[in-house]
Protein backbone atom coordinates (compact mmCIF):
# COMPACT_ATOMS: atom_id res chain seq x y z
CA UNK A 1 0.00 0.00 0.00
CA UNK A 2 1.83 3.60 -0.93
CA UNK A 3 1.68 6.09 1.43
CA UNK A 4 -0.89 8.31 -0.22
CA UNK A 5 -3.20 5.32 0.47
CA UNK A 6 -2.69 4.38 3.60
CA UNK A 7 -2.97 8.61 4.97
CA UNK A 8 -6.23 8.13 3.56
CA UNK A 9 -7.52 5.73 5.35
CA UNK A 10 -5.93 6.95 8.28
CA UNK A 11 -8.05 10.11 7.74
CA UNK A 12 -11.52 7.87 7.34
CA UNK A 13 -10.72 6.04 10.39
CA UNK A 14 -9.60 9.23 12.17
CA UNK A 15 -13.45 10.08 11.41
CA UNK A 16 -15.05 7.22 12.14
CA UNK A 17 -13.33 7.30 15.66
CA UNK A 18 -14.47 11.07 16.34
CA UNK A 19 -18.49 9.83 15.26
CA UNK A 20 -18.23 7.31 17.77
CA UNK A 21 -16.69 9.51 20.50
CA UNK A 22 -19.61 12.47 19.81
CA UNK A 23 -22.38 9.83 20.31
CA UNK A 24 -20.59 8.35 23.80
CA UNK A 25 -20.29 12.18 24.53
CA UNK A 26 -23.94 13.01 24.21
CA UNK A 27 -24.99 9.77 25.80
CA UNK A 28 -22.36 9.88 28.43
CA UNK A 29 -23.30 7.26 31.30
CA UNK A 30 -25.94 5.73 28.98
CA UNK A 31 -23.56 4.88 26.31
CA UNK A 32 -23.70 1.31 25.46
CA UNK A 33 -20.90 -0.86 25.73
CA UNK A 34 -20.71 -1.79 22.49
CA UNK A 35 -20.13 1.39 21.21
CA UNK A 36 -17.09 1.62 23.92
CA UNK A 37 -16.36 -1.37 22.46
CA UNK A 38 -15.96 -0.58 18.93
CA UNK A 39 -14.33 2.66 20.10
CA UNK A 40 -11.43 0.74 21.38
CA UNK A 41 -11.19 -1.62 18.23
CA UNK A 42 -11.23 1.50 15.90
CA UNK A 43 -8.22 2.98 17.98
CA UNK A 44 -6.44 -0.49 18.03
CA UNK A 45 -6.64 -0.75 13.93
CA UNK A 46 -5.49 3.34 13.65
CA UNK A 47 -2.51 2.56 15.74
CA UNK A 48 -1.82 -0.49 13.42
CA UNK A 49 -2.41 1.16 10.99
CA UNK A 50 -0.08 4.50 11.76
CA UNK A 51 2.49 1.74 12.65
CA UNK A 52 2.56 0.25 9.14
CA UNK A 53 3.65 3.87 7.51
CA UNK A 54 7.36 3.02 8.70
CA UNK A 55 9.61 5.04 10.59
CA UNK A 56 10.10 8.43 9.66
CA UNK A 57 13.40 8.82 7.54
CA UNK A 58 16.29 9.79 10.19
CA UNK A 59 17.81 13.01 9.31
CA UNK A 60 21.02 14.04 7.85
CA UNK A 61 23.53 13.66 10.39
CA UNK A 62 24.45 17.69 11.71
CA UNK A 63 28.08 18.48 10.03
CA UNK A 64 29.99 21.80 11.99
CA UNK A 65 30.71 24.29 8.90
CA UNK A 66 34.10 25.41 9.10
CA UNK A 67 35.17 28.26 10.82
CA UNK A 68 36.40 31.18 9.00
CA UNK A 69 39.57 33.28 10.01
CA UNK A 70 40.26 36.25 7.65
CA UNK A 71 43.64 36.64 7.00
CA UNK A 72 46.42 38.27 9.03
CA UNK A 73 46.99 41.08 6.19
CA UNK A 74 43.06 42.36 5.67
CA UNK A 75 42.72 45.74 7.01
CA UNK A 76 39.69 46.53 9.67
CA UNK A 77 36.74 47.98 7.41
CA UNK A 78 36.10 51.72 8.49
CA UNK A 79 32.63 52.06 10.21
CA UNK A 80 29.59 53.42 8.17
CA UNK A 81 28.72 56.98 8.64
CA UNK A 82 26.25 58.06 11.32
CA UNK A 83 22.94 58.56 9.09
CA UNK A 84 21.82 62.37 8.90
CA UNK A 85 18.57 62.91 10.96
CA UNK A 86 15.58 63.47 9.47
CA UNK A 87 14.29 66.81 10.04
CA UNK A 88 10.95 67.09 12.37
CA UNK A 89 7.54 66.93 10.02
CA UNK A 90 5.86 70.39 9.90
CA UNK A 91 3.12 70.78 12.69
CA UNK A 92 0.34 72.08 11.65
CA UNK A 93 -0.53 75.18 13.56
CA UNK A 94 -2.33 74.85 17.22
CA UNK A 95 -5.34 76.96 16.89
CA UNK A 96 -5.57 80.28 19.11
CA UNK A 97 -5.51 79.54 22.87
CA UNK A 98 -9.32 80.88 23.59
CA UNK A 99 -10.49 79.91 20.54
CA UNK A 100 -12.46 76.72 19.32
CA UNK A 101 -11.49 74.24 16.68
CA UNK A 102 -14.42 72.56 15.42
CA UNK A 103 -13.17 69.22 14.34
CA UNK A 104 -16.55 67.28 13.75
CA UNK A 105 -16.49 63.51 12.98
CA UNK A 106 -16.36 63.01 9.04
CA UNK A 107 -19.66 61.57 9.10
CA UNK A 108 -20.85 64.80 11.58
CA UNK A 109 -19.56 67.29 9.10
CA UNK A 110 -20.76 65.99 6.16
CA UNK A 111 -24.33 65.54 7.60
CA UNK A 112 -24.69 69.11 8.68
CA UNK A 113 -23.02 70.52 5.64
CA UNK A 114 -25.77 68.41 3.69
CA UNK A 115 -28.63 68.99 6.10
CA UNK A 116 -28.51 72.63 7.36
CA UNK A 117 -26.23 74.03 4.95
CA UNK A 118 -27.63 72.90 1.76
CA UNK A 119 -24.17 71.00 1.03
CA UNK A 120 -22.42 75.08 0.98
CA UNK A 121 -19.06 74.32 2.17
CA UNK A 122 -18.79 78.36 2.06
CA UNK A 123 -21.32 78.99 4.02
CA UNK A 124 -20.85 76.30 6.71
CA UNK A 125 -17.21 77.59 7.04
CA UNK A 126 -18.44 81.22 7.38
CA UNK A 127 -21.28 80.31 10.13
CA UNK A 128 -18.50 78.31 12.19
CA UNK A 129 -16.21 80.83 12.14
CA UNK A 130 -19.05 83.30 13.31
CA UNK A 131 -19.70 81.54 16.12
CA UNK A 132 -16.15 81.14 16.98
CA UNK A 133 -16.48 84.86 17.79
CA UNK A 134 -19.35 84.19 20.45
CA UNK A 135 -19.54 84.43 23.64
CA UNK A 136 -22.36 82.76 25.19
CA UNK A 137 -24.79 79.60 25.03
CA UNK A 138 -27.61 81.98 24.74
CA UNK A 139 -25.53 84.03 21.98
CA UNK A 140 -25.39 80.80 20.69
CA UNK A 141 -29.16 79.48 20.10
CA UNK A 142 -30.17 82.93 19.39
CA UNK A 143 -28.08 82.84 16.01
CA UNK A 144 -28.68 79.23 14.98
CA UNK A 145 -32.61 79.45 15.64
CA UNK A 146 -33.20 82.70 14.73
CA UNK A 147 -31.22 83.96 12.63
CA UNK A 148 -29.91 80.95 10.93
CA UNK A 149 -33.93 79.81 10.76
CA UNK A 150 -32.92 75.78 11.55
CA UNK A 151 -35.51 73.82 12.98
CA UNK A 152 -35.16 73.01 16.37
CA UNK A 153 -36.87 69.60 15.80
CA UNK A 154 -34.59 68.25 13.29
CA UNK A 155 -32.29 65.85 14.25
CA UNK A 156 -29.30 67.27 12.35
CA UNK A 157 -29.67 70.42 13.42
CA UNK A 158 -30.25 69.20 17.32
CA UNK A 159 -27.03 67.36 16.78
CA UNK A 160 -25.13 70.52 15.60
CA UNK A 161 -26.10 72.34 18.46
CA UNK A 162 -25.38 69.99 20.59
CA UNK A 163 -21.78 69.49 19.35
CA UNK A 164 -20.54 73.11 18.81
CA UNK A 165 -22.42 74.22 22.41
CA UNK A 166 -19.71 71.26 23.68
CA UNK A 167 -16.82 72.31 21.86
CA UNK A 168 -17.81 76.15 22.53
CA UNK A 169 -18.57 75.57 26.14
CA UNK A 170 -14.57 74.78 26.65
CA UNK A 171 -13.53 78.62 25.68
CA UNK A 172 -16.42 80.45 27.92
Amino acid sequence: MNERNAIEKILSQTVEIEGLLLVAQRRGAETPTMVLDRIKGKVAELSDMVQMLGEPASPAPFVEPPVFTPPASAPEPAPAPAPEPEPAPALEPEPVAGEPDFNFAINDYYLFRRELFNNDDAKMKQVLDRIKRMRSVEELDTYVYQTLGLNPDQQAAKLFVDTVQYQLSKFL
